[in-house]
C-alpha cells in the first residue's frame, strides 16, 4: 500500500478529540454536509465527523507526514425511512468508528447495533440508532503532505481532488471497509425480547417408546443364538426361549462391519476403530455368550493387519487354519485385495496366494469367498472371479487361486447380451455356483442385478445367465437351500433357483415368511436361518420351516398421531392417533387423553400446558 495505509496504524478506541496538530482540509461541503475523516494522531488512528463552516477549510488533527483519509456526506443523499430529507442536526449527531471497535447499544449513538437498512447505492436511509457501513459509493480521497502543503488524490467527485491511481484507490477502499456509522437516538426497530427460559420446565417423553439401539452386524452360533453388535451396542438373542439381553456401549468406537460365530459358540466382530490416530485400522473383538448376554469384548489382534470385510469358516474340521479373512489389506496404492487364513484362538493368520488378474486389475478387497466339500473353492472381487481346484482335506494358505474375469456377454432370456460390472457375493448349494453381480450400463442409465451361475468341476466354470433383475435391483444377499439356492434382490424380494440354475419363481420375504410392518430387508444367519430388518430397528428371525418372531424390539411399528390436540370441558386435552385404545396423561391438576402412541402437535388450546410437568402416562381402557 501506499505511504500510510491504515492497516500499517497501530487500532485503539475511538477517539474524538487528540493531540495532534491541526490541518486544515479545503473540502468541497454543501450547507448541510458533514465531512466523515480518519487520521493519525499520537500514533493512533483516529476518526473525526466534521460539519460545514462556511468560508472555513474543515479542521482535523493529524501527526506530521501521515495520510489523512476523507469523504463528504451529502444531505442530498440521505432520506429518512419514511421518504423525508434528513435535517443536518442528525448527520451531524453521526459518529464514526473503525472496527473491530463496536457500537455501545446502551449509549447516544450506534444503539441498534445493527444497520436497520444496508445501502448499497444513494439515497442512504438514515434511522434513529443505525450503526451502518459507510456505503461504497460515497466516493474519498486520501491527503498527504507535500512541500506546498496537503493535496488530495482518489475518487472524489470534487475539483480539487484529481484521479488516484490503483494503489490510491485500494488504499481509501481498505480504510472505507472498516468504517462504521453510528446514528444518534434511541433504535428506531428494537428488536423482539428474548423468550423466557425454558430452564425451569421439566419435560419427559411418554410416548412413543424409544426405538432400541441399533445393532448392525449379526452371526448366528451352533446353539441358536443370535449376537448383534454396533457402535452402540451388543445384544445377545435367544429366539428359542425368547431370551434376549442389550448391552449398550455408548463409547465403543468401532463401526462394525462383521461377524462370525466361533466353533466354540463365542463370537468374533471385527469393525474400524474410530480415533486410532491411524487410517483403514479395524480391531476384532471376542466375546462370549453369558447368561446375562455377551461378556466382553476381549480385544484379539490379529498376526496381519487384516482389513476385513467378511468372516467365514472355509476349513474342515482339525485344520489348523480354518477361519478365513476375507477383505484387504493397505498398501502404497491403496487397499490391496487379500484374504488371510487364521487359526481361531490367537488369529495367527498366513496370507492366500491369489494370481495376477490379465485384464482389469483388482484393486478393490475381496468381498466373499467359499468352499465346497470337494475343495473347490471361490473367491469374489469386484472386477473378477478366483478359483482353487479341488483339494482333499480343506483348503491350506499354501493354496494358489487363479484369477478369472468372465465379464460377457450372457445372454438374457430376450437375447440381449449383458456385460458384468462388478461382481458382489457367490453361494453354493451341492456343486451349483451363484454369483450375484452388477451389469455394465450405459451412462445415465439403471443399473440392475444379475446371477451367473455354473457348475463346480475339475476345469474352470463355465458361467451363463440365470437371473435378470428389473432396473435399479441390487444385489443383497443368498439363502442356501438344499433343493437349490434364494437371491435376497434389493432386500425384500426372493428369488428361487433350482439346482440346475433355473428360475422356480419370486415373491416378497414377508409373504413367505410372515408379514411385518415396516419390513426393510433379509439376510442369512446360515443353516437356513433368516434374519429380517425393519423400521425402527426391530429385528426377527425365521427358520426354514417357520415365520418370522421377533427377537429385538416391538413386533409392530409405532404408530402416529394424526389429528391436533381438541380441548376437553374441565380442563385437559384430547388427540387422536391410529392405535385404538385412550391414554390418559396427567398434566399437574389437569387431565389430558389422546388416543395412539405418539404425540406429534404441542397444540393445547387450554393453555394447560404452559409450565406444566409431565408426570406420566398409563394405558387406561376406559372410554373417555
Amino acid at each position: 500500500m501506499n505511504g500510510g495505509a491504515l492497516k500499517s496504524l497501530p487500532l485503539a478506541a475511538l477517539t474524538l478529540a487528540a493531540c495532534g496538530k491541526d490541518v486544515s482540509l479545503p473540502l468541497e461541503m454543501g450547507p448541510d454536509d458533514v465531512a466523515v475523516l480518519v487520521s493519525t494522531v499520537d500514533g493512533r488512528a483516529t476518526t473525526h465527523v466534521r460539519s460545514y463552516a462556511a468560508g472555513e477549510g474543515v479542521q482535523v488533527p493529524s501527526d506530521p507526514d501521515r495520510p489523512i483519509y476523507a469523504w463528504v456526506l451529502r444531505a442530498a443523499d440521505h432520506i429518512t425511512p419514511d421518504g423525508a430529507s434528513v435535517s443536518g442536526e442528525l448527520l451531524a449527531g453521526t459518529v464514526a468508528r473503525l472496527t473491530p471497535n463496536v457500537s455501545d447499544p446502551g449509549g447516544a449513538t450506534g444503539a441498534c447495533g445493527r444497520c436497520l437498512i444496508p445501502t448499497a447505492a444513494a439515497p442512504i436511509v438514515v434511522s434513529s440508532g443505525d450503526a451502518c457501513p459507510l456505503p461504497r459509493f460515497v466516493r474519498g480521497s486520501v491527503w498527504r503532505k507535500g512541500d506546498s502543503g496537503f493535496a488530495c488524490r482518489g475518487a472524489s467527485d470534487g475539483t480539487l481532488c484529481p484521479a488516484g491511481d490503483a494503489a490510491d484507490d485500494a488504499e481509501i477502499e481498505e480504510v472505507r471497509r472498516r468504517l462504521r456509522l453510528d446514528r444518534p437516538g434511541a433504535c428506531a426497530c428494537t428488536e423482539p425480547e428474548a423468550p423466557a427460559s425454558l430452564a425451569g420446565m421439566s419435560m419427559e417423553a411418554i410416548a412413543p417408546a424409544p426405538n432400541p439401539v441399533p445393532l448392525y452386524v449379526f452371526a448366528k452360533n451352533a446353539a441358536g443364538q443370535v449376537a448383534g453388535f454396533s457402535r452402540a451396542g451388543v445384544g445377545l438373542f435367544d429366539p428359542g426361549s425368547g431370551a434376549a439381553h442389550l448391552t449398550p456401549d455408548r463409547d465403543w468406537p468401532v463401526s462394525m462391519m462383521s461377524a462370525v460365530a466361533l466353533r466354540n459358540g463365542d463370537f468374533l466382530a471385527t469393525g474400524e476403530l474410530f480415533n486410532s490416530g491411524a487410517i483403514d485400522l479395524q480391531g476384532y473383538f471376542r466375546f462370549h455368550p453369558g447368561p446375562n448376554g455377551l461378556e466382553g469384548p476381549i480385544e484379539v489382534e490379529p498376526s496381519a493387519p487384516v482389513l476385513a470385510e467378511r468372516m467365514r469358516y472355509l476349513g474342515q474340521p482339525g485344520n489348523e487354519f480354518p477361519l478365513y479373512l476375507i477383505g484387504g489389506v493397505r498398501d502404497a496404492l491403496g487397499i490391496a485385495p487379500a484374504v488371510y487364513a487364521c487359526t481361531e484362538d490367537r488369529l495367527a493368520c498366513q496370507q492366500v496366494h491369489f494370481s495376477d488378474c490379465p485384464m482389469r486389475p483388482n484393486f478393490s478387497r475381496f468381498s466373499d469367498a467359499l468352499v465346497l466339500e470337494n475343495g473347490f473353492g471361490l473367491a469374489v472381487g469386484r472386477n473378477a472371479l478366483y478359483y482353487k481346484a479341488p483339494t482333499p482335506g480343506g483348503p491350506s494358505p499354501r493354496d494358489t487361486w487363479r484369477c478369472d474375469q468372465p465379464e460377457g456377454p450372457f445372454d438374457d432370456d430376450g437375447g440381449t447380451p449383458v456385460h458384468i460390472s462388478r461382481y458382489v457375493a457367490a453361494a453354493a448349494s451341492g456343486d451349483r455356483l451363484y454369483v450375484c453381480a452388477v451389469a455394465e450400463v450405459p451412462a445415465c442409465q439403471p443399473e440392475f442385478a444379475v446371477v451367473l451361475t455354473a457348475t463346480a468341476g475339475a476345469t474352470d466354470p463355465q458361467w451363463r445367465l440365470a437371473y435378470r433383475g428389473p432396473n435399479n435391483s441390487w444385489c443383497a444377499d443368498f439363502i442356501p437351500r438344499p433343493d437349490g439356492m434364494t437371491l435376497v434382490r434389493s432386500g425384500y424380494r426372493l428369488v428361487h433357483m433350482d439346482l440346475r440354475g433355473a428360475v422356480t419363481g419370486e415373491e416378497d420375504a414377508t409373504t413367505r415368511y410372515g408379514g411385518i410392518d415396516g419390513f426393510e430387508r433379509a439376510e442369512s444367519l446360515g443353516d437356513g436361518w433368516v434374519l429380517g430388518r425393519a423400521s425402527e430397528n426391530r429385528m426377527f428371525v425365521a427358520t426354514a420351516s417357520a415365520a418370522f418372531t421377533p427377537i429385538y424390539g416391538p413386533a409392530e411399528r409405532t404408530r402416529r398421531v394424526f389429528v391436533a390436540a381438541v380441548p376437553r370441558p374441565g380442563g385437559g386435552f384430547w388427540a387422536f392417533g391410529e392405535n385404538p385404545g385412550p391414554v390418559l396423561v396427567r398434566i399437574q391438576e389437569a387431565d389430558g387423553r389422546y388416543l395412539g402412541a405418539e404425540v406429534v402437535d404441542a397444540a393445547d388450546p387450554t393453555g394447560t400446558l404452559s409450565g406444566a410437568r409431565i408426570t406420566g402416562a398409563v394405558l387406561d381402557p376406559a372410554d373417555p
